[in-house]
């Protein structure tokens, strides 16, 4: 049996000027997409805050959180940090819980928080500084780094 090849194409883009030009643009020229997005993660927060959140809405929780600390590292919020840092243990020590997810207290107040911050991080942020983000996100759920529950989960 022959040896498999190491060799993997790469995609090719069909346009690489618009590709750059609409890097440049910031993410709210796609409105519809981040209204998508901050929908599903007030949708998740708010289901987990009346009792009837599932192991959905701790997965949406917890990818937003991972891309809000990708995007503060990246420079875009990074003030905001320890407070991000906070509402990943909050979601943590929720899903060490087992059974029905029920928030306390100081654990709605730091994912609001984080909530907050990542739409103010939406409003602010470019298409191009977004990909980065969700690329460093995915890079820290495959190497372990993100909320390691959370992988349980989903």
């Amino acid at each position: 049996m022959r040896k498999r090849s190491a060799y993997r194409p790469r995609p090719a883009l069909n346009n690489n000027l618009l590709y750059i030009l609409t890097g440049n643009l910031p993410v709210t020229a796609a409105a519809e997409t981040v209204t998508r997005v901050k929908v599903a993660n007030h949708g998740a927060m708010d289901s987990l805050v009346k009792g009837k959140g599932t192991g959905t809405d701790i997965v949406a929780l917890g990818h937003m959180l991972t891309t809000a600390e990708a995007l503060a590292k990246h420079n875009l919020g990074r003030d905001w940090l320890p407070e991000l840092t906070e509402a990943r243990d909050a979601l943590n020590r929720l899903t060490m819980r087992s059974g029905n997810f029920v928030m306390k207290a100081d654990e709605i107040k730091a994912l609001n928080l984080a909530i907050e911050v990542h739409d103010a991080q939406l409003e602010n942020c470019t298409i191009k500084q977004l990909e980065d983000a969700i690329i460093a996100a995915k890079n820290a759920i495959r190497h372990n780094h993100a909320v390691k529950e959370l992988l349980a989960l989903s």
